[in-house]
């Protein structure tokens, strides 16, 4: 029996530890699947550029631009029409491209599915938006926008090489702390360098805390380039600055245009600070009231005499009983003294 106790233990410890492995990093292995040069996706996109008489480099010591698309894909279009009409004529011999077809390959969603866990941009439902477009530490699905666009063109002419290829420099330069227009988010657990705060003022003056005065309100969220990042199972620190001095601050937590729920907030040099676990529309409120809340409401009520609690632990005639029944005593003692008197008075006669 202790063998078979020794062995379920070494199955169980084998198991953990290979769970442990697995999930301990992304290895990317790019030469298992089917790639297409630029000059093969532009015939496939029907565009057509002359490779023969431009200083286009296919090579691997330039910024490698990964993208994934589709046949008949509308986004993907424009971006390779972006790549010819843009990014060639300028920076022609500073990047190259790499391209792989998911309608009509199924392996290679798989290494679309590897590479977005690698980016910590892995879908829940196994859903994606095309192209899905891959350069040095950032990672953009769908709509390939100016802003996205020219954030690529700075990666090429900053030189960028490092990318999905080298996994372990982009987790090494994770982050947990992020800054827009002044407010901060930290974060428990990090999150990849692509990713930016994004502080939007909104107008939530309408929404009312009993004793307390509307400061301001903002919607705040985590972005990896046009998308939100979603946050789950981490704590969340934000601080926002605040312009007047309150004895008390308060943060709502706008839900569908109401206040959902409020949250305490620790002032300091200028700025409130909460604890929260998810992002949103948040308004400050502060307060120069003191409101006791209700365990710290006093009920005054009037004061009543309990009675004491005789040795046996019966309850003890309180004085005003007590003083009753010895003056009945007392006469009836008196009265019996004065029948015996007359008694014998009438005796004598």
């Amino acid at each position: 029996m202790k063998k078979l106790i020794l062995a379920f233990a070494a199955i169980i410890s084998t198991f953990i530890l290979s769970s442990n492995v697995a999930a301990a990093s992304v290895t990317v292995d790019l030469s298992k699947y089917a790639s297409e040069t630029l000059s093969e996706t532009f015939a496939a996109e029907n565009i057509s550029y002359d490779f023969a008489n431009s200083n286009y480099r296919d090579t691997n010591d330039v910024t490698t631009i990964y993208v994934f698309r589709k046949n008949g894909c509308k986004n993907c279009e424009n971006f390779y029409n972006f790549i010819k009409n843009n990014l060639l004529p300028a920076h022609g011999d500073k990047f190259r491209v790499v391209s792989y077809e998911l309608s009509q390959n199924n392996r290679n969603f798989t290494l679309l599915e590897q590479i977005t866990d690698a980016y910590g941009q892995k879908s829940a439902n196994g859903s994606y938006a095309t192209p899905a477009v891959i350069v040095g530490n950032t990672m953009s699905t769908g709509v390939v926008d100016s802003t996205r666009q020219q954030e690529i063109t700075n990666l090429i002419t900053a030189g960028t090489t490092n990318d999905v290829t080298d996994s372990s420099d982009i987790k090494n330069n994770m982050k947990n702390i992020f800054t827009d227009s002044g407010i901060t988010l930290t974060t428990s657990d990090k999150y990849y360098p692509n990713h930016t705060l994004s502080v939007l003022p909104t107008d939530a003056s309408g929404l009312t805390l009993t004793n307390y005065e509307y400061i301001s309100a903002h919607d705040i969220s985590l972005m990896n380039n046009a998308a939100t990042v979603p946050l789950s199972n981490t704590s969340l620190t934000i601080t926002i600055p605040v312009t007047k001095t309150y004895k008390k601050y308060k943060v709502a937590y706008i839900e569908n245009g109401q206040i959902s729920e409020t949250i305490d907030a620790n002032y300091q040099n200028s700025s409130i600070t909460f604890n929260t676990s998810h992002l949103s529309k948040y308004a400050v409120y502060g307060s120069n009231t003191e409101v006791l809340t209700p365990s710290e409401t006093i009920e005054i009520t009037t004061p009543k005499k309990s009675a004491p609690t005789a040795p046996n632990g019966g309850v003890e005639i309180t004085n005003a009983i007590s003083t009753s029944v010895s003056t009945f005593i007392l006469i009836t003692s008196l009265a019996g003294i004065i029948l015996t008197l007359r008694q014998k008075h009438s005796k004598q006669c």
